[in-house]
């Protein structure tokens, strides 16, 4: 499970509130965000921070396609001690020829010698068409429209994206 104290948010702030042994009870999944055929469509993903993982799921659902599609995905953290799941992803890039993973630091430290910047550079930088794209959105609020922005001016495409409670205070369309 990962999780993002949001200063605000009900759900992170019940949560953070848990003592060790308390119970609680979790409903599963209940949104509109997952895999879609998209037949013919490319799929690209992009997150920020614990928004890889619905992202997460769905590369893994990909991977166990008979015919894996062609997938990229855009991870944005601010620095090497929000990193986790580099080695999983590792394994399944690997496995999964068909799978590109980009993690981006906006708050690189000395060291890191991946790729610097923020998922909109990404996109700026690697994405020139989006006509034969499925996006996936997910992460702050302002990375979702910032992102919507920058694809819907490269094209016409499906880009999906789910409600949350983010650091704005408000439920996230």
């Amino acid at each position: 499970m990962l999780l993002n104290l949001v200063p605000g948010g009900p759900g992170s702030t019940y949560l953070f509130n848990l003592k060790e042994e308390d119970k609680t009870h979790f409903k599963g999944p209940a949104g509109n965000f997952y895999l879609r055929e998209d037949p013919g469509r490319e799929l690209l993903f992009i997150a920020t921070g614990t928004g890889i993982a619905p992202i997460r799921s769905m590369l893994l659902a990909n991977a166990e396609r008979p015919d894996p599609r062609q997938a990229t995905l855009f991870w944005g953290l601010r620095c090497q001690r929000d990193l986790y799941y580099q080695e999983e992803l590792a394994e399944l890039t690997k496995r999964t020829p068909t799978l590109t993973a980009i993690t981006t630091l906006s708050r690189p430290e000395a060291g890191w010698s991946g790729e610097s910047g923020r998922v909109l550079q990404l996109i700026e930088k690697r994405i020139a068409s989006v006509k034969n794209l499925a996006v996936y959105l997910c992460g702050n609020s302002a990375m979702i429209a910032d992102a919507t922005s920058l694809l819907q001016k490269k094209g016409l495409c499906p880009i999906y994206r789910e409600k949350y409670y983010d650091d704005t205070g408000s439920p996230e369309d």
